[in-house]
């Protein structure tokens, strides 16, 4: 008869997450990931599979919570607005100290796909906005040039910058908005 869980795989998950996040997947050692799960290596192994499969599910995780700023909640918004909430949002949750410093999809380089992904639907909500913009806006180069700035904000949360500063690099972004 096999023994009942004696962890909740949520909070294990999430700390793997956070782990993942603070030292990047190449960096973090599955004894790392159990000690921070609190859980052994065999109910590291029996719930999550290797360590590609667990890093696999907190990438997952994250892009299901609100530290994921990208696409929560701006769909019912305009343009203008749904970008400026998503730059205030990374400059709360990228400087939180109850998180990792900056973006988890950024601090991974192995997360290309993750990123394009990111900045695809940043480009998917300005073009269903298309009627906001002036005639000839190249809305491709802002949805480029808004990832960028959250790049730089999570690279900027990671060397120290506080929720003020990255405050103030959002403020300049939206000045660079298309009149």
């Amino acid at each position: 008869m096999a023994r009942p869980r004696e962890f909740d795989p949520v909070q294990a998950l999430r700390a793997a997450m956070f782990l993942f996040w603070r030292r990047t997947y190449e960096q973090t050692t599955i004894r790392e990931l159990a000690a921070a799960m609190g859980i052994g290596l065999p109910s590291l192994y029996a719930t999550f599979g290797s360590k590609r499969r667990l890093f696999e599910q907190a990438v997952e995780l994250y892009l299901n919570t609100p530290e994921y700023v990208i696409t929560l909640d701006i769909d019912r918004l305009p343009a203008r607005d749904g970008v400026e909430l998503m730059l205030s949002r990374a400059a709360a949750y990228y400087s939180d100290p109850s998180r990792p410093p900056g973006c988890l999809l950024n601090s991974q380089p192995r997360l290309v796909a993750e990123r394009v992904l990111a900045q695809q639907s940043i480009l998917e909500f300005l073009e269903g906005r298309r009627h906001e913009f002036p005639a000839g806006a190249d809305l491709e180069a802002l949805a480029d040039y808004y990832a960028a700035i959250l790049r730089g904000m999570s690279a900027q949360a990671r060397d120290g910058a506080t929720e003020t500063q990255m405050r103030r690099v959002a403020d300049m972004a939206m000045a660079a908005w298309p009149q």
